[in-house]
């Protein structure tokens, strides 16, 4: 987990103290970072032995997923656990509820050439047992900007690196975030596994991924309700922002100040709290910029797609 706790928690406490930071956000999110986010996932609810088979989408794109799992792995986001047909007996004997879930494959919005892997957590059963609650928001990102993009406004944008896999998973998560692929690279061992690139491994996910239910709302709580309150309790952010998930806007009425102030937002966040950015995907403060879907103009005050 990149969190850095010895920085977080005085900058937290000082927040709260501030009013920037409301109590019940600021807590359940030192509570995750110390030990592990539940997702909102009420654990009585989970029951029974579930194993489901992958989709046909997946295996399609098989070196597009293989990479992502594999990148997982390599950043100790998941965990390859070893081959699935000498750990199901051991995994059904042992623990009487886990559940396997079914993966799929979509392309990524920017890049669809590039199929990313998918968590089928509705048909697995894990975001049936989920209770937003605390999680629960509006993504009202479109309105903010309506009232917040007036004419000669400047916007700046850029959007988190990885956001759900910035999120660590309680441990009692970690029997209902299994799933079976194929090793990216051949196994350097010998005997049966030695040509076992093509039998299926059981993997299990320690940080959240594309498809809980509750990974959106709680990245809100951590990045809205308590990074950007820190930010602000700092004097590192006073401008305007506005985040849609993981895509974050500044809007200025000065193009450096506007600019200034995300970078300045960016190195805070990464240095504080091991927070990463994508740095290629940078747009610098315009008039006339891409946020969402759409071509937002403050000069004439129109978005277009």
């Amino acid at each position: 987990c990149p969190m850095k706790l010895d920085r977080f928690v005085p900058l937290l406490r000082r927040a709260m103290s501030r009013g920037f930071v409301r109590d019940i956000y600021g807590e359940y999110v030192l509570k995750g970072f110390t030990q592990g986010f539940d997702l909102g996932v009420q654990f009585e609810a989970l029951r029974g032995q579930r194993v489901f088979r992958n989709y046909p989408a997946a295996f399609s794109a098989r070196d597009s997923v293989s990479s992502a799992i594999e990148s997982r792995v390599d950043r100790f986001k998941s965990v390859c656990l070893g081959l699935w047909e000498d750990l199901e007996v051991e995994l059904r004997t042992r623990f009487p509820d886990f559940f396997v879930f079914p993966m799929g494959a979509v392309p990524k919005p920017h890049k669809p050439e590039v199929m990313r892997p998918t968590s089928d957590h509705t048909r697995s059963g894990l975001n049936v047992a989920t209770v937003l609650g605390l999680l629960g928001h509006s993504l009202d990102a479109y309105k903010q900007l309506e009232f917040l993009f007036k004419q000669q406004a400047w916007m700046t944008v850029s959007d988190v690196q990885d956001a759900f896999s910035y999120i660590p998973l309680s441990p009692l998560l970690w029997l209902f975030m299994l799933f079976r692929w194929f090793p990216r690279r051949e196994p350097p061992l010998e005997g049966k596994l030695k040509k076992a690139r093509n039998k299926m491994f059981l993997y299990a996910h320690l940080f959240a991924d594309f498809g809980s239910r509750g990974a959106p709302g709680t990245m809100y709580v951590i990045l809205v309700r308590v990074f950007v309150g820190i930010a602000q309790s700092e004097f590192v952010l006073t401008l305007p922002i506005v985040i849609y998930v993981d895509d974050v806007a500044i809007i200025g009425s000065i193009e450096s100040q506007t600019n200034a102030e995300l970078t300045s937002f960016q190195d805070f966040t990464t240095e504080n709290f091991g927070l990463t950015w994508v740095v290629d995907k940078r747009l610098f403060a315009a008039w006339h910029q891409l946020y969402v879907g759409f071509w937002w103009d403050s000069h004439f005050l129109t978005r277009t797609l």
